[in-house]
């Protein structure tokens, strides 16, 4: 029993990503150059470009846009950097995503489905189905109700005997991870598609998942898979409970104030303590929804909006305008792309970093309102201008 799991994207890839992102629409997700030969999710709703300028306060190397495009790689959440995991859970061996076949097989060459090898929670499953475990290293599934906390959210059961080939056929050998992670993807992110009613957001919270049967299982001629809604971390390294149905809440992927993003590469990960190594700390959050109640916002806007509204809640949580000018950092945020804005997602975060060179954050260390450090140096702010006219007034002439 164990848990293998496959990184959302290497950092190499994601500053590829990043790179890639400013000759492409804005806010297209990018591949996975991590995994080539696994294709991409299908995305749920056309990403239509618009225009985007960069946000009015930025580090002189590093623009505020490809900031946040950076911090939406993290997001950042996007499909084309969705997790594969895998996970043994009991007799179960995987947690990915799949597709439903299109062509039946001949009735002769299905296989008997006796349900007892992988228990109740998995033969009993149905869309809807909220599903938990408790050992990441030695996982054993149990139902539980969606009110509670759990870590998968079943939107169907598919059955690969249905394929019309010998591949799951009664002899067949067990399918192997690769293959389970081009079926979540063929099958998983429709399934979960349809199950939404189109509404998953690509750089959300949540990602397409699969349960497979176990060697056991597969022995006994147990052929179906459950396809879901997980969340993980950025790194895929482990999963977060969710409560309550996925349909039923808001799937922005934001963090508290005072949380610190790690940093690999220049680029921000998963929550870390803000005393170890980190990228950018949020200060703050923004709904969207209060300043475009309506259709989606084009990026300039939200970027005109957020350049105010994110400066303002930045200096309240360090303590003013002097205490921000102090450590020398500068306000970033994130945005909503439009199938974020389809899926029902409003919520950014205000953040806090030091862009050290283009499309990467410098290291910090400390929070931002006690002990911080930038690249292992106190911050040293530049002296503000005096108060008063920024221009002498012009002397009067001699006919004056």
């Amino acid at each position: 029993m164990s848990i293998f799991r496959r990184r959302r994207s290497t950092p190499d890839a994601a500053a590829r990503d990043s790179a890639a992102l400013d000759a492409a629409a804005p806010d297209a997700a990018a591949p996975d150059a991590a995994a080539p030969e696994v294709p991409a999710p299908d995305t749920l709703a056309p990403d239509t470009p618009a225009p985007e300028v960069p946000a009015p306060q930025h580090h002189p190397h590093l623009t505020a846009q490809n900031m946040r495009r950076s911090l939406i790689l993290v997001a950042l959440g996007s499909l084309a950097a969705a997790v594969i995991t895998l996970v043994s859970t009991g007799n179960l061996d995987s947690v990915f995503g799949s597709s439903e076949p299109s062509v039946a097989a001949n009735a002769g060459d299905a296989p008997v489905k006796t349900g007892s090898a992988e228990g109740p929670a998995f033969s009993d499953a149905r869309p809807g189905t909220c599903l938990t475990w408790q050992d990441q290293e030695n996982p054993e599934i149990t139902e539980v109700d969606c009110a509670r906390p759990h870590l998968f959210e079943v939107a169907q059961r598919v059955d690969l005997s249905n394929f019309p080939s010998s591949e799951f056929g009664p002899h067949a050998q067990v399918t192997d991870a690769q293959r389970y992670a081009t079926l979540r993807d063929s099958v998983c992110a429709p399934a979960v598609g349809r199950y939404l009613d189109g509404r998953l957001d690509p750089s959300g919270r949540f990602t397409v998942g699969l349960i497979h049967p176990g060697g056991k299982g597969w022995s006994q001629g147990e052929r179906t898979v459950l396809c879901g809604l997980q969340e993980t971390g950025v790194d895929g390294a482990s999963f977060q409970p969710i409560t309550g149905t996925v349909a039923g809440q808001d799937q922005s992927r934001v963090h508290p104030p005072g949380t610190c993003l790690g940093i690999e590469n220049g680029l921000p990960t998963d929550p870390v303590d803000c005393a170890t190594d980190h990228s950018v700390e949020v200060t703050g959050q923004v709904d969207l929804a209060a300043q475009f109640p309506g259709d989606w916002p084009p990026l300039d806007k939200q970027d005109e909006f957020l350049g105010e509204a994110c400066r303002t809640i930045s200096e309240d949580y360090l303590g003013g305008e002097d205490a921000l000018h102090n450590t020398t950092l500068t306000v970033y945020w994130s945005t909503q792309s439009l199938p974020s804005w389809l899926a029902g997602s409003r919520k950014v975060d205000c953040t806090v970093g030091f862009g050290a060179s283009e499309g990467a954050y410098a290291v910090l260390t400390g929070s931002a309102k006690s002990g911080l450090m930038i690249d292992g140096k106190v911050p040293e702010p530049k002296p503000l201008p005096p108060p008063g006219r920024a221009v002498a007034p012009p002397l009067p002439s001699a006919g004056e």
